[in-house]
C-alpha cells in the first residue's frame, strides 16, 4: 500500500461547470470536484462507491488501485499492482476486490488500502471481479474463470473456456454468467464451477451479462444482442443491429435494456420483446461505455469528433439533455445525485433530478457498484 501526502486541493478542480460542457439546456451537472493527481494514465472502468469512498483502478500504465474520499476527491489510498489495472473493484465488508494485468487478483483492505492476499493466475486483468456469497468470481486472458474464498483467496474451482475472457461476470440465484472470446455465453454452477448451458453466437462476447427477469442480456461482436432464459439458455429474442462490432456490456431499468454498439449507436429496447424503442447515434465507435440509469436520466461515454463526451440522455425518449467533454471516458455510477465518472482521474458531477442508479448492472455488481449492492450482500 502507497500512502501518499497532498497539499489540499492539489489536483482537484474547485465546484463549478466544467469546461467543455455542451449542454442542450441549462439543468447540465456542475462540477463538484475532480481529481486529476493520481498517479495513473486515466481511470477506464466504472467506478465503485460505498461508504462515502470512491474505489477505481485504471487504464493503460495505471497499475495503481485508489480510494478517493466521494465528498471531496482526497486521496485516502493508493496500492500499486505489478500491471494495468482495467478492472471495477468490487468491495464487500470491508474488502476491496480487484484483479490486475499482473496476473493476480487482489484483496485489499478498504480503509488502509493494505493487501489482505493475492491470488496468482496464468492471465487475469480485464475481467473485473465480482462476489457472491463467500467466494470471488472473475474471467481470464487465460480462457478460465477462477472461483476463490473471500477470506483466504483459496482456489474452490475453475473452469476453462476456449479463448480470453474479457467478460465479467454477473451471478444471480447460484449461477455465474460470462462470456468469452469462443462466441459463447456460459452459465455455471456458482458453488461447484460445473457448466449449466452454453449458448454459441456468431462473434467474441467480451460484453459482460445482466440479468432482468429470468433473462440474460449480452452483445456479441457479430452485431446481435441476445436475450436468453436464465435456467436453460434458450433464446427469447435477439436483435440484430446489422453492424459487426463489440458491445459495451447492457443494463435494463424498467422493462428497457441499454446497450451501446460499435457502430456508435446506443440503443433503448423493450426487454421483453426485443423492439427498439429509441436510438441515439451521436457518438462515434467503438467506444461505449456501459450505461447506467437513475430516475429519467441514462448516463454513458463515448466518442464524438476526435474527443470523449459523457452523455445525459432522457430514458423515455432518447433524447440528448446534455453533454460535457471529458479527457477520457468510462462508465458512470451515480450516488445520491451525484455522477461519478472516470477521465484522466476522477470527475464527480452534481445533477438535479435523480437519486442513485437503480439499473440492473450496478444492481448486480458488475462492472461497478454502489451501497445499495453492497448493503444487500455483507454479512
Amino acid at each position: 500500500m502507497d500512502r501518499r501526502q497532498f497539499v489540499a486541493g492539489a489536483g482537484i478542480l474547485a465546484t463549478g461547470v466544467i469546461a467543455g460542457c455542451l449542454g442542450d439546456d441549462e439543468d447540465h451537472p456542475e462540477t463538484k470536484w475532480h481529481q486529476q493527481a493520481l498517479p495513473s494514465s486515466g481511470v477506464r472502468r466504472p467506478p465503485t462507491v460505498v461508504d462515502d469512498v470512491v474505489f477505481v483502478g485504471g487504464g493503460t500504465g495505471n497499475r495503481y488501485v485508489s480510494a478517493l474520499d466521494a465528498t471531496d476527491g482526497s486521496i485516502e489510498w493508493t496500492f500499486r499492482t505489478g500491471g494495468s489495472v482495467f478492472t471495477s473493484p468490487q468491495v464487500l465488508d470491508g474488502t476491496v476486490y480487484v484483479a490486475s494485468e499482473d496476473g493476480n487478483v487482489y484483496a485489499l483492505d478498504a480503509e488502509t488500502g493494505d493487501e489482505d492476499w493475492r491470488f496468482g493466475t496464468d492471465g487475469v486483468g480485464w475481467s473485473s471481479p465480482t462476489v457472491w456469497d463467500d467466494t470471488v468470481y472473475v474471467g481470464g486472458t487465460d480462457a478460465t474463470v477462477y472461483a476463490l474464498g473471500t477470506t483466504d483467496g483459496e482456489e474452490r474451482w475453475q473452469f476453462e473456456t476456449d479463448d480470453w475472457i474479457y467478460s465479467s461476470p454477473t451471478v444471480v440465484d447460484g449461477r455465474v454468467f460470462i462470456g468469452s472470446n469462443d462466441g459463447r455465453v456460459y452459465a455455471l454452477d456458482a458453488e461447484t464451477g460445473d457448466e449449466e448451458w452454453r449458448y454459441e453466437t456468431g462473434g467474441r462476447v467480451r460484453s459482460s451479462p445482466t440479468i432482468w427477469d429470468d433473462t440474460v442480456f449480452v452483445g456479441s461482436h457479430d452485431g446481435v444482442v441476445y436475450a436468453l432464459e436464465a435456467r436453460t439458455g434458450a433464446r427469447r429474442w435477439e436483435f440484430d443491429t446489422a453492424d459487426s462490432g463489440r458491445f459495451a456490456s447492457p443494463t435494463v431499468a424498467d422493462e428497457t435494456l441499454y446497450i451501446g454498439s460499435g457502430n456508435g449507436t446506443v440503443y433503448a429496447i423493450e426487454s421483453a420483446t426485443g423492439d427498439v424503442v429509441w436510438e441515439f447515434d451521436d457518438p462515434e465507435g467503438p467506444d461505449i461505455s456501459p450505461a447506467t440509469v437513475a430516475g429519467d436520466l441514462v448516463v454513458f461515454s463515448g466518442w464524438q469528433d476526435g474527443v470523449a463526451v459523457l452523455f445525459g440522455l432522457d430514458a423515455t425518449s432518447g433524447t440528448s439533455e446534455w453533454r460535457i467533454d471529458t479527457p477520457h471516458g468510462s462508465g458512470a455510477t451515480i450516488v445520491d445525485g451525484t455522477i461519478f465518472v472516470g477521465t484522466d482521474g476522477v470527475l464527480a458531477l452534481d445533477v438535479d433530478g435523480v437519486d442513485s442508479s437503480e439499473d440492473s448492472r450496478v444492481e448486480l455488481g458488475t462492472l461497478g457498484h454502489h451501497h445499495d449492492w453492497a448493503s444487500k450482500h455483507e454479512d
